[in-house]
């Protein structure tokens, strides 16, 4: 008795196979009529895939699903040995060729393009193949079962996800900038929460939490005695992106220090939530860029913070309310020693000659007349400043 015999009496009987390799290979040796050199699908004795399949004519093997679908990049010339199919993802399947329907039900998650996405359409079956089996009910359990353990480039891998390296990266540069602003907060020996920023945030006490594409998650801190980025606060992250971050009050992150010029750059981000902190210094225009609204307190709130005035062109003055600036500058006082003089002068002068890249703050107390440049005109105006005369 053949093995497609063999699966004629399981359907009678009732039983279900897994797939439909037996069918496969009495196919193929039909068609090939007796010739050699036709590939004749390998099949287990239970009429399963083998995972590995070889070609003989060609010379390459490759591993293969459950379902025998190819997984991309396993085939391998025999010469250099077999691939190793042991470790290959099951039940994972690229769909970006299946076309399910124009149908906008949703039938689950699956490999598209090589990232796990939503994936709608009108049936899972699709010229007598069922598709079901590479469609998960969760992102994570796509995620887990297809292990995609590359990332595009721009993205780093942290706990089996990948994330925007530069969203990562902004949210590093807001750490760094609270420990270098070395902000005294009278704190006491025996307070393990008070610090810049809070230090419990790096403790297994630590509530925070982080969203990855919907699923939350509180990831034990490392408790290496440094706030990570991913230790920070409220985050939600969608597709790698950042899309919210609240650090706000009540949340107690203690962040301090500038805001990074680099805001623009999270052009995923709809909410920007840092009240109630000890953020200093001036807001870069650059954060104008940002995909949110602006004047919504739920989306986008600094108030209660040290933040220095002018603000930024899209934000309502008002919106800043509570903010702390004893400790801001004047304009014209670009080497921050609380005077306007001849020294200012001599350190713009050099600014301009050497041509030196300033930072965000520097500019802006150097930049007298906001015109984005530095000239013999912003000479005249701090001088005009030093001796009072009005413009």
């Amino acid at each position: 008795m053949n093995k497609f015999n063999i699966y004629i009496l399981f359907i009678f009987f009732g039983f279900t196979l897994s797939n439909d390799c037996c069918i496969e290979q009495e196919i193929a040796i039909s068609d090939c009529g007796g010739m050699t050199g036709c590939f004749i699908p390998q099949c287990t004795n239970d009429c399963n895939w083998e995972s590995t399949q070889c070609w003989s004519s060609t010379g390459y093997c490759w591993c293969v699903d459950q379902n025998g679908f190819e997984i991309e990049g396993s085939s391998i010339p025999s010469w250099q040995g077999y691939p190793d199919c042991e470790d290959n993802n099951e039940g994972c399947y690229d769909l970006i060729d299946i076309q399910f329907g124009a149908c906008e039900m949703l039938l689950g998650i699956g490999l598209y393009n090589g990232s796990c996405n939503y994936i709608s359409g009108c049936d899972s079956i699709i010229d007598n193949v069922d598709y079901s089996s590479y469609l998960f009910n969760s992102m994570e359990e796509c995620e887990q079962n297809c292990y995609l353990d590359e990332c595009n480039d721009g993205f780093i891998e942290i706990n089996d996800f990948c994330f925007h390296e530069g969203d990562y990266s902004f949210i590093q540069k807001l750490i760094n900038n609270s420990y270098a602003s070395q902000i005294d907060l009278g704190c006491e020996d025996w307070d393990s929460y008070c610090g810049s920023p809070n230090p419990s945030m790096d403790s297994v006490d630590s509530w925070m939490w982080v969203t990855v594409d919907g699923e939350y998650y509180n990831w034990v801190p490392n408790g290496n005695g440094i706030v990570d980025p991913l230790e920070l606060g409220i985050q939600e992250w969608e597709n790698g992106r950042l899309t919210s971050i609240m650090c706000g009050a009540y949340i107690y992150c203690q962040l301090s220090g500038p805001i990074p010029e680099e805001i623009n750059e999270l052009t995923s981000l709809r909410t920007f939530r840092l009240e109630g902190n000890y953020l200093s210094g001036y807001i870069p225009d650059t954060i104008c860029e940002l995909d949110s609204n602006h004047n919504d307190y739920l989306e986008f709130d600094l108030s209660w913070n040290k933040l220095c005035p002018p603000y930024p062109y899209c934000i309502e003055a008002t919106d800043f309310w509570g903010q702390y600036t004893s400790e801001c500058y004047e304009f014209g006082d670009i080497n921050y020693d609380l005077m306007i003089n001849i020294q200012d002068i001599i350190l713009l002068i050099s600014f301009i000659i050497n041509n030196i890249q300033l930072d965000f703050q520097e500019l802006t107390l150097s930049d007298i007349n906001y015109d984005d440049t530095l000239n013999v005109l912003d000479i005249i105006e701090i001088t005009n400043i030093i001796l009072g005369v009005d413009n």
